[in-house]
Parts: structure tokens; sequence; C-alpha cells
């Protein structure tokens, strides 16, 4: 790594996610296939001369090929006639999206012009890397993470004198969950051709460690899931399982710098659903053709788009353009715009690669490398992400704040060629944010005869999330004391004031603050002013000899209550005010169901005939009249 060595190469061999001729878009004389949940597919494979290639555990879905020359369109249309195929499609070729090359003699900071383009290092004084909580998975040709034996059939494809797949010098201090390699079906997704450890090391690559550069989210962990292999190239089969593999094995961030301009077909966007369905954020590299038709997965609504901008925050020369893209990031180009005698690409460490003159990739020899593409757009933006989740910003929240915080390139608002705007990670985590929380629909009591204990509803949100909430509450003229949430429904919190005497004057407010250190009160000027009201003392003093037991409810909202006794017993329902909702009888074993008009406190009565045992069952269930 601290070879004195300079090179500079832009890369013919491998397109770089430059889509080749159409009869390239796809994986000759392959489909795939989904049978319906009762279909025999071996009975199905020998019906139609069928050879299976590989089976699915996660998408149960088939690969399969056929030994005549029926062409492929000719193929689906037929299996798509079989009443036992829900989908077919052909098997779509997605490719890595980088393109140019820069190896450095001495790997400093100061190559890195996109970390100070997005302000990393001013996000950094409000989340200094990360937190290990957050998993970023990559779909990509691996990354060079550990040190492993290379396998005797991965052999060919690397150089024929490396034995080892080596972990990359600069990721000494990252941290790593095992992924899978879907090319060679093994649990061991090391990098054999470079591109992936480039990805990875924007968003993890060890930063003050003293050597190399710098990551953006270097204390987050990362799972790299191989589904492109040592040539540049995947087929939609292996990334489908991949999306898969990060869904069920808890990725909250998905890089997919990766694309085709090939529809990959309904099994492939099942995959997108379902990941999306399980709170995956993904992030896919729009492609390098400098052209605007739409490609995949960047196209989809539940991915984000990312286009590459140069040092100069114009759209960089390759950079694909249009419906795909929602945002913009760093991915570099080949002008020296800072004058430090190399071009402004993107710094990172890679193995030894076929783009700067390796015949065979070599895993266990490692440089750094200048790159450009959307491949290396998309990482920063995966990276910014994942500081934003670390520092405790909902999910749901995230593209918005990306959508609203991001520089506004091109035209005012949203555009075709930079979308919502070039990502800026100090905005993103709420260094500009100066709204307060909103706090609405906050319960506000009247004077009651209940005493208590006094339930307080209040509904809280801020976008860039709330740092914590608190309701403060004084008796008469006593201090004021503080209460956390003891429960919540989505945004909506619950406070409980504890009882208190007949006579007493109680006084109350919340207070909330973000993330950003903004405060709101409820009501506005508290503790100036507050919400207040006097306990009376209740007017439910009927407690005849048979009296069983009152039960006090409280309902948050819109919900049912059943109750059930083995016995036959008398009922009241009343409500805050003393007043009788409901009476009469519960029979033995007969379920008495009941629906307030709205959420609130309530109290049930029960009385008995004296000398009985009494079993009672009280259930809340969900649900509307």
């Amino acid at each position: 790594m601290n070879n004195l060595l300079l090179f500079f190469v832009f890369s013919h061999v491998l397109k770089g996610g430059i889509i080749p001729p159409s009869d390239s878009l796809f994986i000759p004389n392959q489909a795939l296939i989904k049978l319906i949940p009762s279909a025999d597919a071996e009975n199905f494979f020998e019906k139609h001369n069928l050879i299976p290639v590989r089976y699915s555990e996660y998408g149960k879905f088939w690969t399969i090929t056929w030994k005549d020359k029926t062409a492929v369109d000719a193929m689906i249309k037929k299996l798509k006639y079989d009443p036992n195929v829900q989908y077919a499609s052909k098997n779509a070729i997605f490719y890595i999206t980088n393109s140019p090359f820069w190896i450095p003699n001495d790997p400093y900071l100061s190559y890195q012009w996109n970390l100070e383009k997005i302000r990393v290092f001013s996000a950094w004084d409000i989340e200094q890397g990360g937190d290990t909580t957050v998993i970023v998975g990559t779909l990509d040709t691996g990354c060079a993470y550990e040190d492993f034996p290379v396998p005797s059939y991965e052999k060919d494809e690397i150089d024929s004198t490396t034995t080892m797949y080596k972990k990359a010098p600069d990721f000494n201090e990252a941290f790593f969950v095992p992924g899978y390699d879907f090319v060679h079906n093994d649990a061991h997704s090391n990098d054999d051709h470079g591109h992936g450890t480039h990805v990875a090391g924007t968003i993890i690559e060890s930063t003050n460690n003293g050597i190399g550069v710098a990551g953006i989210a270097f204390k987050v962990k990362l799972m790299p899931i191989k589904v492109i292999n040592s040539l540049g190239w995947g087929s939609t089969d292996w990334v489908t399982d991949g999306v898969y593999y990060a869904a069920t094995h808890g990725v909250d961030v998905l890089n997919m710098s990766i694309a085709t301009s090939a529809d990959p077909g309904p099994i492939f966007y099942q995959a997108i659903q379902y990941a999306a369905s399980q709170g995956v954020i993904m992030v896919a590299g729009a492609g390098n053709n400098a052209t605007s038709p739409p490609t995949y997965p960047a196209i989809y609504p539940e991915v984000i788009g990312v286009g590459a901008t140069n040092s100069a925050d114009s759209l960089a020369f390759y950079s694909n353009y249009g419906d795909s893209i929602e945002l913009v990031a760093p991915g570099g180009d080949l002008v020296d715009r800072d004058n430090n005698g190399f071009p402004d690409l993107i710094v990172q460490q890679i193995i030894g690669m076929r783009e700067i003159g390796f015949p065979k990739p070599k895993p266990d020899t490692f440089f750094y490398a200048g790159m450009a593409g959307t491949s290396m757009a998309t990482p920063h933006i995966s990276a910014v992400i994942s500081l934003m989740l670390s520092h405790g910003i909902p999910k749901e929240n995230v593209r918005t704040i990306l959508r609203e915080t991001s520089v506004d390139l091109g035209a005012l608002g949203y555009d075709t060629i930079y979308g919502y705007g070039r990502i800026d990670a100090f905005c993103a985590l709420g260094g500009e944010d100066t709204l307060p929380p909103s706090i609405t629909n906050t319960t506000q009591w009247n004077d009651t005869n209940f005493t208590g204990p006094f339930p307080v509803w209040s509904e809280i949100q801020d976008l860039f999330g709330i740092n914590n909430k608190y309701l403060f509450y004084k008796f008469n003229t006593e201090p004021y004391d503080s209460l956390t949430p003891c429960d919540s429904i989505l945004q909506k919190y619950l406070f409980m004031i504890p009882s208190a005497l007949p006579g007493t004057y109680i006084r109350y407010y919340i207070k909330a603050k973000d993330l950003s250190g903004n405060v709101q009160t409820a009501p506005e000027g508290a503790p100036g002013v507050t919400y207040g009201f006097i306990v009376l003392g209740t007017d439910i003093t009927e407690k005849p000899t048979n009296f069983l037991e009152k039960r006090t409810i409280i309902i948050p909202h819109k919900m049912g209550f059943r109750l059930k006794t083995n016995k036959e017993v008398d009922f009241k329902i009343y409500n805050i005010l003393g007043q009788v909702l409901k009476k009469g009888k519960l029979k033995p074993e007969e379920e008495f169901f009941w629906f307030p008009d709205s959420k609130g406190v309530y109290f049930f009565y029960l009385y008995k005939k004296s000398g009985q045992e009494y079993r009672i069952e009280k259930i809340f269930y969900t649900g509307l009249k």
C-alpha cells in the first residue's frame, strides 16, 4: 500500500455500467420462472424439456435453461400459457457502475474533496462515524473483509499466485457482518474484482487510524453480499437472492452500485418490495450511459436512484439522468479543479485489478485508487443515511429529509438532471434545523370528580426525531415534577399524572426537544402558561353490601372491551364525571362487549350475591363498532 507507483487508467475493458448491445442484456438461453405452490416442478420441467439451473429458497423461483434452440422470448411466451406458471422473465444482467481510475503514491485525506463537498466533517460534529447498531449491506463484487484461503473453485478467476484472500489494510478498524456469495454459493463474500472494496471504503473505511483515507460512516457495520462476478456482471437470480438475503438478515440500508437497462421482471421486483416492507432503505446507482432511459433498480419507487456530480457540482459527463434520479452525490471525473496534480476522482482502497494492469484480479495486493461513476456516488448516500439512523432519525423520515435538505442544483426544485439535489450530510443530520417539534392533540382535563390517576395523551413529532419528551405537573403550590411517557401508539405518547385528593389544583404542560436541540412546549409559553384543572372528588359513592369490585379502564383510542364472568353479575359503567353510561346483568360465561364513543377513563362497578366465588376475565381488543 506504500508503493510509489502512480497509475491513471480510463477503463475500456469493463464498461462500468455502460450498457452493452441488446444481445448482452440477458443471460443467453436462461429464464426465471415462479410456479404456483401446488405445481409439481419435476413434472413441469419434463413436460417442457427444461433443465433447472438453480432454485431460490428466498424468492421461491427457478432459474432454468433448455437443450433445444428455442429463442428465449419464444420460450417465455410458451411458459406463460402454462397455468402452473405465476411469472416468467428473462435473466437480465446487472453491471457495476464505475469508470476511470487513479492510483496516488501517497493517500491522504486531502485527496477526498468529496467529503468536504457534502460537509462530512461538519456532520461528524453531530454524529461521528455512526453506530454499530446500524448495518449497511452492499450488493456488489464482495469486499476484502477477511483473510481466507482461496477455494479451489475460485482459483481460475484470480491471479494464479494468490492463495489467500486478504483483508484490506485500511479496514483494520472497520466492523463487518458475515454476508453471502451468491456467485459461488458460499458464505465468504470476498472480492475477486475490486469494485466492491472501493464502494465499501466510502462507507466504512477505517478513519483516524493514521493510514490511508477516510470513510463517512466508519463506525457502522457492513455486510458484503456478492452478486457480481470477477468480470463485473451479475445475473438477476443472483441479485434477487442478494436483496432477499439483506432483507432477512437485519440490513438497515442496502447499497446497490449496480444497474441494468433491461427490465429484470416481476420476480426481482417482488424482492425489492419485500425488502421495503421490512424497512430496508435501498439506494442504487443510475448508471453511466449519459442518457435518460430508466435503469433498474434505481427506477423503482422503493429505491433512491442516484446520479453523479463532479467537484464543480455539475452533472458528471458519464452520469445518467431522467426519471431514475432522486438525488445526486459526488462521483468524480477527470478534471483537476483543486490543482493538487490529480483528477478529482473518488479515492479509496482496491485490490489489484485488471483495470490497473493485472491480467487477473489479485486480492492479496492493495492500492489506493481514484474511481468515478454512479457506483462511487451511491455509497455517499448510503453512508449519510446510516449516520442519520445512528443519530436516531426515524427511518420513515429519511427520504423526506434528504429531499428537503439537499443542495438544489439546476432548475429550481426537483428536476430530472439532479433530482432533488446534491446530498448535504450536515443538513441531513439536522445541522441547520431550526424548527421545533410539533406538539398537538394534548389531552386537556377539565375540572373533574375523578381523583386519578390522570392519563394525558399528546402527539409529538419532529422530522429529525425527538431527543426527549416530558410532562411537567404540580399539585397546588408544590414544585413541578416530571414524567416520561409510560406508553405510546405511533407518535402519540401517554403520560400518567398521579392520583390527587379532592380540592387539588393540578397544572401541567408538555415539553419536547428534538435531535437538533430545538425545544417546544404545549401550551406555548409554558411554564408561564399551562393546562390546569381542579379535582372536585368523586360522587360515585354507591357501594352496597354486595359490591364486588371497581375496575378502572383506560381506553387510549377507539378500542373494544370484553368482559366475562362465571356467575351472574350486576354491573354499572361510569365515566369520569360520575355519569352512568350503561347498566345491566352479565350472564354466566356469556361475553359482554362494550365500545365507548371516545377514548378516556371509565369505571366498571360489579356486584355479586354473597358467598359465591367469582372469576372475571377482561380483555381489550382493537376494532371499531
